[in-house]
């Protein structure tokens, strides 16, 4: 089909020496609501009354800052999240299900930078990535089963956070202590 928005996950476990131990890549099929009626807001600069990360309805604009997704390190609030429930997918989501948080204690990872890459203009498939590493400090392993995108909108002096994407990998990923493991998010269109 052309002219379609496509969402590739790409994920991959690295061992503490770096040697890659897994490697996953599926299409993406779980954009929520709010998506739609974010994207309906910034085509009009106008609002929309949606579900933000705590599940409160607030209102969106689709002007100031639309569709922050950067990440700093530490930062487990934004951009790619990962959790450890495999509850199945709903439209109606506004979190992960189960958020894993920021840290070394037990059930937890370290949230590095995100980066997000400038769209490359492949004669096929135009494409741009955002980019997340995940390490393994906490002393045992950890479990992955939800990923999911979480933008920033900021107008004023307000500020929400919302859930756009959230996708149940067919199979967990294991990340053992000391591992890390990259996701990236290629968002594309096909000629």
């Amino acid at each position: 089909m052309k002219g379609l928005m496509k969402v590739k996950i790409e994920i991959e476990v690295k061992d503490k020496n770096g040697n890659v131990k897994e490697r996953k890549v599926f299409q993406s099929k779980s954009w929520v609501k709010n998506w739609i009626y974010m994207l309906n807001a910034c085509f009009k600069y106008g609002d929309a009354t949606l579900k933000n990360t705590n599940g409160d309805d607030v209102v969106y604009k689709g002007s100031g800052i639309v569709f922050d997704a950067r990440a700093g390190d530490g930062e487990d609030t934004k951009g790619i999240v990962v959790g450890s429930s495999d509850a199945e997918w709903d439209k109606e989501q506004y979190n992960l299900q189960s958020k894993i948080n920021h840290g070394t204690a037990a059930g937890q990872l370290l949230y590095g930078s995100e980066t997000i890459s400038g769209a490359f203009d492949d004669p096929i498939e135009p494409y741009f990535r955002i980019v997340r590493t995940f390490t393994n400090d906490s002393g045992g392993a950890v479990i992955i089963r939800e990923i999911g995108v979480i933008v920033r909108n900021a107008y004023d002096t307000t500020e929400n956070l919302f859930l756009i994407l959230r996708d149940v990998p067919e199979s967990p990923i294991t990340v053992n202590d000391g591992y890390a493991v990259t996701i990236r998010y290629v968002f594309s269109i096909t000629y």
